[in-house]
């Protein structure tokens, strides 16, 4: 059985690193063009399957175990549930070392663009400009790819099955969701 207190302190985090990022980055999409918001959205994609990750093993691998799944494949497939929660450390060790983009416009002065940014959105970005994204079918496919290969891996996860295709799911996950990102954001001249 998973402890109610578990689910609540995910919640409690997930509230807070909400709140802490609407403080920090009030604007997101505009972020993206900063090395500070490229590793922040990283961040986020990661977070994702960290969750599905728990819920994954709380739930549907807890009745796995039950009827007799190995030892081995549960070990693994903790380790490898590890190594994505440090990825995420290392991310957010990442962002300590940038600048954060309280007002995008007026950092972008002083701290160099994103280089990953700047070639998916807009070549050059002023004061009055904004990053906006909206959806077509190019990015609603490819957020589609995501969360299809998103439910694979929770169904991976949770049957207990090879943990060595985890990393590939996860892949595909992160550049499926962040190609649909960067695809559909755009500049807007206000």
């Amino acid at each position: 059985m998973v402890h109610p207190f578990a689910i609540g302190v995910v919640l409690v985090m997930i509230g807070t690193g909400i709140g802490m990022m609407l403080l920090i980055t009030p604007e997101y999409t505009n972020s993206w063009l900063m090395t500070y918001g490229q590793m922040q959205l990283l961040k986020h994609m990661l977070f994702i399957p960290l969750v599905l990750y728990g819920f994954a093993h709380g739930f549907l691998m807890k009745r796995r175990i039950n009827n007799g799944l190995s030892d081995n494949k549960v070990r693994s497939s903790m380790r490898m549930e590890s190594v994505l929660l440090v990825a995420i450390f290392l991310v957010t060790a990442g962002m300590v070392e940038q600048e954060p983009p309280h007002e995008v416009a007026q950092t972008l002065y002083f701290e160099e663009k994103s280089e990953l940014g700047m070639y998916w959105i807009t070549d050059e970005f002023w004061g009055d400009d904004q990053i906006v994204w909206s959806l077509s079918i190019p990015t609603a496919l490819l957020l589609a790819a995501g969360l299809f290969v998103l439910t694979l891996f929770v169904v991976h996860v949770g049957n207990g099955q090879s943990v060595w295709a985890v990393p590939v799911y996860l892949l595909m996950f992160v550049l499926c969701v962040y190609l649909a990102l960067m695809i559909g954001a755009e500049k807007v001249v206000t």
